[in-house]
């Protein structure tokens, strides 16, 4: 899920990303697992090929390179939802540590993204990206990429959507 603002600056009207949320209804994590989940080089899959990430760098290079707040909730089987955050300050001063895994639900709105017994729910707020594109271009545009970068998944059978539309090879 994408979601956008309309900003107006002078004359011009801006849409700008607010939210980006990825869920999935995979396994979830466990806490454990959670809590190493934005550690730069943590991975449970080293060397693995089947799956998605296995160096443990991906994932989080790419929310710090994107925005400033990154929010991962995760549930397995039989548990409760667990959420571990973090948010790059302004002043290195000032930055805080990757918050330990607490019992916490996401918000209501994004619990579709995830499965109804396990799953994760990522979400990005104060992107620092945009560079002046309009957001509903880049949400466009991100089709596009998702179903390049993903189309072995998608010609396997795993489905992608944005926004609920899905996303085709």
């Amino acid at each position: 899920k994408i979601s956008y603002k309309s900003e107006k600056r002078g004359n011009k009207n801006y849409e700008l990303i607010d939210l980006i949320a990825f869920g999935d209804d995979g396994n979830g994590m466990n806490k454990e697992t959670i809590e190493q989940c934005l550690v730069l080089g943590y991975s449970e899959r080293y060397g693995d090929r089947k799956g998605i990430g296995r160096f443990g760098v991906g994932f989080t290079l790419g929310s710090l390179h994107e925005c400033k707040n990154i929010e991962v909730y995760s549930k397995t089987i039989n548990s409760e939802w667990l959420q571990v955050s973090f948010e790059v300050a302004d002043d290195s001063e000032d930055q805080k540590e990757i918050t330990p895994p607490q019992k916490k639900s996401p918000p209501n709105d994004l619990l579709e993204l995830a499965g109804k017994d396990s799953g994760t729910i990522v979400i990005w707020r104060n992107l620092d990206k945009q560079l002046g594109e309009q957001a509903s271009h880049i949400i466009e545009e991100s089709k596009i990429w998702t179903g390049r970068t993903y189309r072995t998944f998608i010609k396997s059978g795993v489905n992608f959507t944005i926004n609920g539309e899905n996303v085709y090879s």
